[in-house]
């Protein structure tokens, strides 16, 4: 993997692989993403009576994931991964929603108290809509030691997307060409926080363990 290159972990269920005649399940697979080169560099199958957590450390360990960005989603939002990441000389960002409560109420809590770094923004048009993205990110060291337990926790970021009427954003924004906006934030990793969390297609507030370069 190249140096801050996205891995997005994600599990899917192959449709049509189940057999209710057989009693036969269907398959549930888990994948590494390459995002820059669009392409998967790893996969796993999911053990009928386990979940996505247990094998994602498997593969992960299949990976050279030195100075990669490794993106999952709120199921892969265990101490256990992070760590797992952090040994494999990765970054990793990783999705909290409901099945982490109370992490999920100390990081909106922060985002609510404490000012955020200047904003990363897209817009773009996809499946014949605009979707508008807005990532905050919060890194102050003395804010982020109230999450205890998490491995070289650096930053925490929020990813909010909105999808406004697309054909009257289209009127309004006539003739304006549909690229992302320049990154507002004064620092570099500001933009790269913002642009895995969009890369990731993860909402919601994240972590993010270890320094991204450019800090």
């Amino acid at each position: 993997m190249s140096h801050g290159e996205l891995v997005a972990i994600d599990g899917k269920i192959l449709r049509r692989s189940h057999d209710n005649v057989l009693c036969k399940k269907a398959i549930h697979i888990i994948s590494a993403w390459s995002s820059a080169n669009q392409v998967v560099v790893a996969q796993m199958k999911v053990d009928d009576k386990s979940n996505e957590i247990v094998p994602i450390p498997e593969l992960l360990a299949l990976l050279d994931l030195r100075g990669a960005v490794v993106s999952i989603d709120a199921i892969g939002c265990q101490k256990g991964i992070a760590e797992a990441i952090i040994k494999k000389k990765a970054d990793y960002l990783l999705g909290v929603k409901g099945n982490q409560a109370g992490l999920e109420q100390q990081v909106e809590l922060l985002f609510v108290h404490c000012k955020p770094d200047p904003p990363h923004e897209d817009i773009t048009k996809d499946h014949s809509r605009i979707e508008m993205r807005h990532c905050d990110v919060i890194d102050n060291p003395k804010a982020l030691a109230s999450i205890e337990g998490w491995s070289i926790l650096r930053s925490i970021v929020q990813d909010t997307l909105t999808t406004p009427d697309t054909l009257q954003w289209l009127r309004a924004h006539r003739g304006d060409p549909l690229l992302p906006l320049q990154c507002q934030g004064r620092r570099p990793e500001v933009r790269q926080m913002g642009e895995a969390a969009l890369g990731g297609g993860e909402q919601g507030p994240l972590g993010a363990g270890r320094e991204l370069p450019g800090g």
